[in-house]
């Protein structure tokens, strides 16, 4: 895909706190991803992952597989899911941000609204390329998907031709499963947010199409400035030799895997970061410690 007119930027470590942190300030409600590698197709959901470099799937197929996936985790997920977090049985849209949570692929992207968060996820695998952090200014997806298709974070409905009689939640439903439904890429949060989601600072993305990439509506649709004049929509490049200095910093600020998967859940992910942490250590030869039992 080409990327000619999006902002690309490498950056040390140095470089990118002073902009995280300082520079940015509270210019732009700007979301962030990390991406541990410079994919040929970035930006893309898990759901469609399964489907990249193969023959065209069609708005149809996907829908097919979204909706088996989706009555394959929900027919299982009362015996295990606290029940504050389960969404109404007939709301489909919204059992999308908990099976995004446990690992079922879904039309969703997630984002956070913190840089380092993103800065860990994207040097936290893939030791040996280029990762990336993307950014997003959130009020100018709004402004634009409102501009051209009358939809935003509250969608006009009406404007998706769904029966009038609906309530707006329902419609939303109806519509995000429509096989021509519009290219708009929209920002979703849940209400019932999991202590990960919470820690994370976690927002969506969806396209109300299920085939359209993410990706190039970004790169097509907004504009190269936002109001305060700062990128709309960019990445920054990490280089992989970067990435172990990143790294250690990051678990030092408190974006390591304590602390964005809270509970179990971060187990596992700190014996990973444990491991990077060492051979990331053992080959810039400084050494490493390891307590005595």
């Amino acid at each position: 895909m080409a990327t000619e007119n999006i902002s690309t930027v490498e950056m040390t470590l140095k470089g990118f706190l002073q902009w995280a942190l300082i520079e940015l300030g509270d210019r732009a409600p700007y979301m962030f991803r990390g991406e541990s590698a410079l994919f040929d197709t970035p930006l893309t959901p898990t759901l469609n992952r399964y489907f990249t470099g193969a023959e065209s799937v069609s708005s149809k197929d996907l829908l097919f597989y979204e909706n088996g996936l989706w009555d394959e985790f929900r027919s299982k997920a009362y015996n295990y899911v606290e029940q504050p977090l389960l969404p109404p049985w007939d709301r489909q849209s919204e059992w999308w941000w908990l099976m995004h949570h446990y690992g079922v692929p879904t039309r969703l992207l997630s984002w956070s609204r913190s840089p380092l968060v993103a800065a860990y996820f994207a040097c936290s695998q893939d030791m040996e390329v280029n990762g990336c952090v993307w950014f997003v200014d959130s009020i100018e997806i709004d402004k634009q998907t409102q501009a051209k298709y009358k939809i935003g974070l509250q969608p006009d409905m009406a404007q998706l031709q769904i029966g009038p009689n609906e309530d707006s939640l329902w419609q939303r439903n109806a519509a995000l499963l429509r096989e021509d439904a519009p290219s708009a890429v929209v920002i979703g949060a849940t209400l019932q947010e999991t202590s990960r989601i919470a820690a994370q600072q976690t927002k969506f993305t969806l396209c109300m199409n299920v085939a359209t990439s993410q990706f190039d509506i970004l790169r097509d649709e907004l504009p190269e400035l936002s109001a305060g004049g700062s990128p709309s929509f960019g990445k920054i490049i990490i280089k992989a030799d970067e990435k172990p200095v990143y790294f250690e910093k990051l678990q030092a600020l408190n974006a390591n895997a304590h602390a964005l998967f809270p509970g179990e859940d971060g187990l596992g992910r700190a014996g990973t970061d444990w491991l990077l942490k060492t051979v990331y250590a053992r080959r810039s030869g400084r050494p490493t410690f390891t307590a005595i039992r």
